[in-house]
């Protein structure tokens, strides 16, 4: 270990420290630079690292303002927090093919421009570890867990991120003028903000095979056009791509569950999107200033979700089509601020059509809009609020009618019936719907407790459907 000898204030110039040194007459190896050893020493300029040399410790180099070159030899494997900060005359450092981790902090604030790791070894680029820098080069492609706010407002253009890649953190590439980015195939987290308000113009998840759910990841990327999503991809998370203006074409995947809260809002140029059948959940402000967009086909089995916005589609001033989901809708004026052209309806059954008493549409959507319904539901949806405002109502043979015809259950998760109420195990806000044997909606409600009175519901089986987090499960009950 190499730490600050007593009597010696400071180095300068060029330092190289030894492999080895003796002391009563016994050879150690020197495997180590301790904590603060060379720290504030202004006059140092060079320094050597000799092979065989494992740890940088923290702080060890820190504040040596006229540190230009580290010369680093194999067997280094990591660089403590704190190790390089302050040291503004360093611009760049290559890391050998040993070295896997770079500590927190290590180059905060300090002249660094260039990073080049040269290994294939699995590493870790911790919290902080060059924020406030110049750096505007950094060969990462063996990297595989990149810290919270690792590169936060760096000068970064381009990176390739290897196949090794695992994880990138909260914040991580925040502010920087990143125009591409290539990612390989193990990436199975991307940290909230990671890309926000970066120049990225482009991204390609696509070869991506463990990714399952993103969050804020790419809001207010500006210059960002294209984006190809991994098909493994369960969850377009809260404001993914919120403010994304230039955003014209995105392909959903088939595996896609759920859209989260304000995802494309702010997308003006957004032009089209091919929901999947595997659609679960919408919610609010999903689309909202979707300016572009002409067109909605919901798969039949999707629930909105407003708890935070009331409405989806707010601004999508050319939005002429919707085609509804086959479940009753939330209790706001979802479409109230656009003027359909046409509006498709796929629920209703022999004496059933869901009503709902919210102003859904504005005057010019019920005037000169035709609402499109199921065969043999024209008089049904002819005396039940809202769809009775329509002045234009034709049956479509086009369309079928929706219910449930599955139950879907998962583990920790339960709905059972006792003494008159559907009660359920689910520690969140929870939609439930209530389904006949024949498939058709019978009762639905927003709930926040773990039980709903249905005492007035006459003896018979019922399917159970709740949705909660992004999550839908079933469960079959007998009411006595």
């Amino acid at each position: 270990m190499t730490s600050r000898v007593y009597g010696i204030e400071t180095y300068s110039g060029t330092v190289a420290i030894p492999s080895t040194v003796s002391y009563l007459d016994v050879e150690y190896n020197v495997t180590e630079i301790d904590y603060s050893a060379f720290s504030n020493c202004d006059e140092l300029e060079k320094i050597e690292i000799p092979k065989g040399m494992i740890l940088i410790g923290d702080n060890a180099f820190k504040d040596c303002i006229n540190l230009k070159q580290v010369i680093i030899n194999e067997g280094l494997e990591r660089i403590g927090d704190n190790a390089f900060e302050g040291c503004t005359s360093l611009e760049e450092i290559t890391l050998p093919s040993t070295f896997y981790r770079i500590g927190e902090w290590a180059f905060y604030n300090s002249g660094i421009k260039s990073i080049v790791f040269t290994g294939d070894k699995c590493a870790t680029i911790g919290y902080m570890a060059f924020y406030n820098t110049k750096l505007s080069e950094a060969h990462i492609s063996n990297v595989s867990v990149i810290g919270d706010m690792a590169f936060y407002v760096t000068q970064l253009k381009e990176v390739v991120f290897g196949d090794n890649l695992n994880s990138i953190g909260d914040y991580a590439f925040y502010g920087t003028p990143l125009k591409k980015a290539e990612f390989g195939n193990n990436l199975e987290s991307v940290g909230v903000h990671a890309f926000y308000m970066t120049d990225i113009e482009s991204v390609d998840l696509s070869k991506v095979t463990n990714l399952k759910s993103i969050d804020y990841a790419f809001s207010d990327c500006k210059k960002l056009v294209s984006v190809k999503l991994p098909q493994t991809l369960e969850e377009i998370g809260d404001e993914v791509f919120k403010g994304c203006a230039m955003l014209e074409n995105v392909e959903l995947p088939q595996a896609l569950e759920t859209i989260g809260k304000a995802a494309f809002y702010g997308c003006s140029r957004l032009k089209a999107l091919d929901f999947p059948a595997s659609l679960k959940n919408v919610h609010g402000g999903a689309f909202n200033g979707c300016e572009s967009l002409t067109s909605l086909e919901f798969p039949s089995k999707v629930w909105l979700h407003l708890w935070d916005y009331e409405s989806i589609v707010d601004g999508c001033n050319n939005l002429k089509m919707v085609k509804l989901p086959g479940v009753p809708l939330p209790v706001y004026p979802i479409f109230n601020q656009v003027n359909f052209e046409t509006v498709y309806a796929v629920y209703g059954y022999d004496n059933y059509v869901p009503e709902n008493m919210a102003e859904l549409f504005n005057a010019q959507t019920y005037e000169t809009a035709v609402l499109r319904v199921p065969v043999g539901t024209k008089d049904l949806y002819s005396e039940t609020s809202p769809w009775k405002y329509f002045a234009n109502i034709e049956e479509d043979w086009s369309l079928e009618m929706v219910g449930i015809d599955n139950v879907h259950k998962e583990d920790n998760c339960s709905i059972w019936y006792a003494e008159g109420k559907i009660r359920h195990n689910i520690a969140t806000d929870v939609d439930i719907e209530i389904f006949g044997a024949d498939g058709r909606s019978v009762l639905r409600c927003e709930t926040a407790s773990q039980s709903v009175d249905i005492s007035d519901l006459p003896s018979g089986v019922y399917i159970v459907r709740a949705n909660f987090s992004g999550r839908t499960i079933e469960e079959k009950i007998v009411v006595r």
